[in-house]
């Protein structure tokens, strides 16, 4: 299979115009490229990532010098007085004020640095978030990937099967007028070249469906026309459970995302605590007069103290709230730890089956293949009858078919495996 390229432009001409059609085979690396520009999850991702990273500043700013720009223009006077039959008129008067200030919160008892963590931690979790997203994409480009390299590996199998069906509705047809067999041996056969002809027809259909959810999983429109690189037959090599484990504790993007959530919460919990205690505030300000301005300078140094006396039970409240968020997010941590489990030993399972099912399939192909040929001969020489042809045709397609299935399913197992360990398409994962 190494080096096979596999066409879809003669099956898909019909969903897009030529010129839209892919020049090059494309690799599985070339999709995820693809997906990783296209896909709208993957953009709306790292679109809440640069919110959340914005935010940081946001949190910090209320610790650093605020620098403020005043000016006042007026302008206006008095025309005149009215004294007996004399009026009196005055002139316009102009002021210009400008200042340059300074603002300063030196402290402001822990809630600046709590809500600055709080927002550091989120952008933790967002960019596990993002790279979480990153692998589910491509994981799902990968499975419809090798989906759509097998649709069209069983079309082509279904017309091999066809135009066997029908070498062998002409072999008997050639035998019955010779008279060496008589004409109920065409019933059979006939039915063969039918049930290929369905076979095909599924099959074919199958492969227009593969390529729209792989057009689909790459952010791309549906009816894409696609022209595929397929992949070498998979190596069976031994996996080791515990080390996909260990493994994925280390590496999952979503394990690293509840981490940082808990971090938030925790920073979240220490705010709402900060606001059951008496408060102090610490501030300063400085405001430097320009230009005609009637204050040259002026500054201040305030510092308050507040008591919380009776909020109606706000701050307690909000403390609890915040104890129970952070035990939800604990929770769905362990949770998932459990949940990461399973996923690691269900794609190693489904990987060990998948191999024991090659190298049983390779067997079994071999053998239907001898079976078949021996039937072949023993009807040529008229030693068997057609049905034991029709048998053996059925029963190499059908083994095929299983090594096929086997060979995708391998594939699509090894890439669950490092989804589940969360080194899939990461440069570990290709080590």
């Amino acid at each position: 299979m190494g080096g096979i390229v596999v066409s879809l432009t003669l099956i898909l001409s019909g969903l897009a115009p030529l010129e839209e059609q892919q020049k090059e085979p494309l690799t599985l690396e070339d999709c995820w490229r693809i997906a990783e520009e296209n896909h709208g999850s993957l953009i709306a991702a790292r679109g809440n990532l640069r919110s959340a990273e914005a935010s940081i500043t946001v949190a910090r700013a209320p610790l650093i010098p605020q620098l403020g720009f005043g000016g006042t223009f007026f302008r206006g006077g008095v025309i005149g007085q009215q004294t007996g039959f004399t009026q009196r008129r005055f002139g316009v008067t102009e002021t210009r004020q400008y200042s340059l200030s300074a603002d300063w919160t030196l402290w402001d008892g822990g809630r600046t640095q709590e809500r600055v963590r709080q927002a550091k931690a989120q952008v933790r979790s967002l960019q596990s978030t993002l790279e979480d997203t990153r692998q589910s994409v491509l994981f799902n480009v990968t499975r419809a990937y090798f989906d759509l390299l097998r649709a069209q590996r069983l079309a082509s199998l279904a017309e091999e099967q066809l135009q066997s069906a029908q070498g062998h509705l002409k072999l008997v047809n050639a035998r019955i007028e010779v008279g060496e067999a008589a004409a109920i041996d065409r019933y059979p056969v006939e039915v063969e070249v039918a049930n290929a002809r369905l076979n095909l027809l599924t099959a074919r259909n199958q492969v227009r469906i593969a390529a729209n959810a792989l057009a689909n999983a790459m952010g791309l429109k549906s009816g894409t026309s696609l022209v595929l690189a397929d992949v070498p037959e998979p190596q069976i090599e031994p996996v080791d459970l515990e080390a996909a484990l260990r493994t994925a504790f280390l590496r999952r993007p979503d394990l690293r995302r509840l981490e940082s959530q808990m971090e938030a919460a925790r920073a979240a919990l220490n705010l709402a605590r900060i606001e059951q205690r008496p408060l102090l505030n610490l501030a300063s300000s400085l405001e430097e007069g320009l230009g005609e301005s009637a204050t040259r300078r002026r500054w201040q140094i305030s510092a308050s103290l507040t008591f919380p006396i009776f909020d109606a039970g706000a701050a307690r409240a909000g403390v609890e709230q915040a104890k129970a968020s952070l035990e939800a997010v604990q929770a769905s941590y362990e949770q998932l730890r459990k949940d990461i489990e399973a996923e690691v030993e269900e794609a190693y399972l489904l990987l060990t089956n998948a191999q024991e099912r090659i190298v049983a399939s390779r067997a079994l192909v071999e053998q239907a293949r001898r079976n078949l040929e021996a039937a072949n001969e023993k009807y040529r020489l008229g030693l068997a009858i057609v049905l034991e042809i029709v048998d053996a045709q059925v029963a190499f397609f059908n083994a095929q078919v299983n090594l096929i299935q086997a060979i995708y399913d391998h594939h699509i197992a090894r890439a669950q495996l490092e989804r589940a360990q969360g080194i899939l398409a990461s440069a570990q994962g290709k080590e």
